[in-house]
C-alpha cells in the first residue's frame, strides 16, 4: 500500500504543479494574479456572491489571504461587495462586475480548452469513474485527517 500512496502523491502534485502553471498562464493573460484565478471562477459559479469565510473554504485558504485578495479585486474592479450587507465588509458578499465576468469567461474558455486536451482520448465513462474515485479517495482523506470541504465532489460528478 505504500507504493501506491508515493504514486498518488506524486501524480496529484505533478498535476497540481501544472494546474499552477496554468493559472499562472491565464493570470498574465488577464493581468491579474494567479490567486485571483480560482477566486473569480468560484464566484461565476456563485452568481448571487460568496462572503470571504465560504472563498475560504472553498479555496482551502486563510482568512488573511483572502482578505488581501479580495482587497487587490475590489480595487481593480473585477468583483464588488453586495449593497444589502451592513457598511462593514466582514459578512458581505462579493460579486463579479462586469469586467469580472468577462475574466471569468475567459478563465471558463481557457479551463475547457485544457480539459478537452488532457481527457479528450479517455472515454467518457472511464472519466467519470476516475472523478467519483477520486472524489472517494478525497472524502476518505477528509475523514482521516478531520478535513472538510463545502463540496461533495462523489455526489457531483456522478452523472458526467
Amino acid at each position: 500500500m505504500e507504493e501506491r500512496f508515493e504514486i498518488l502523491s506524486r501524480m496529484v502534485w505533478g498535476v497540481h504543479g501544472n494546474v499552477q502553471k496554468l493559472k499562472v498562464q491565464i493570470a498574465e493573460e488577464l493581468g491579474i494574479k494567479g490567486a485571483h484565478v480560482f477566486l473569480i471562477y468560484l464566484l461565476r459559479n456563485y452568481p448571487k456572491g460568496l462572503t470571504a469565510a465560504e472563498l475560504c473554504d472553498m479555496n482551502s485558504s486563510t482568512s488573511g489571504l483572502i482578505s488581501r485578495e479580495t482587497s487587490e479585486l475590489l480595487r481593480l474592479g473585477v468583483i464588488t461587495a453586495d449593497k444589502e450587507s451592513d457598511r462593514r465588509r466582514y459578512g458581505c458578499k462579493y460579486l463579479l462586475t462586469e469586467k469580472g465576468w468577462e475574466m471569468a469567461r475567459r478563465i471558463s474558455d481557457f479551463a475547457v480548452e485544457v480539459q478537452h486536451f488532457v481527457s479528450d482520448d479517455i472515454p467518457k465513462e472511464e472519466l467519470a469513474v476516475f472523478y467519483r474515485t477520486f472524489g472517494t479517495l478525497l472524502d476518505n482523506f477528509d475523514k482521516y485527517t478531520g478535513q472538510k470541504h463545502l463540496v461533495d465532489f462523489t455526489t457531483q460528478n456522478k452523472e458526467k
